[in-house]
């Protein structure tokens, strides 16, 4: 009966010890809060085919986004003068509105990068009744 209890006790020890979690706690969601300095943009067609070199009026300007809240800045480099648009970041949809509308989606947020995709639009190079041309420009910014 006594070599019962101690395996009784022994197989309680082992399932305790086994159930300990060692796992850290997993790290806070980071802060999109701050200064985050431009680094390069992508351009992908509506279907999602990446374009070799920029479209005329896509190349983007050496900037930095400033965050404070829900304020997202725009800043080009030297200058202390905000480029229009500015955004409103919505954190339950990881989104930046424009004050024109467009919505960018913040794709990757970690303690040092920021990844944006911005639809753009782009008249056709055709006649003048062929409908606005959508890409997508992905920006890429670090801390």
């Amino acid at each position: 009966m006594q070599r019962v209890l101690h395996l009784i006790l022994l197989s309680l020890t082992l399932l305790t010890a086994t159930a300990c979690s060692t796992d850290k706690d997993s790290e806070p969601a980071p802060a999109l809060e701050g200064r985050w300095n431009f680094e390069r943009s992508q351009t992908y067609s509506a279907q999602g085919t990446l374009l070799p070199i920029p479209l005329p009026g896509i190349i983007p300007t050496p900037h930095y986004l400033e965050v404070h809240g829900t304020q997202v800045s725009k800043y080009l480099v030297g200058s202390t003068a905000t480029v229009v648009p500015t955004y409103v970041y919505d954190a339950s949809q990881s989104t930046l509105v424009g004050q024109d509308g467009i919505i960018s989606r913040i794709e990757e947020l970690t303690k040092n990068t920021l990844r944006i995709r911005t639809p753009t639009f782009v008249a056709s190079q055709g006649p003048i009744t062929d409908p606005v041309v959508r890409y997508d420009v992905v920006s890429y910014y670090t801390r």
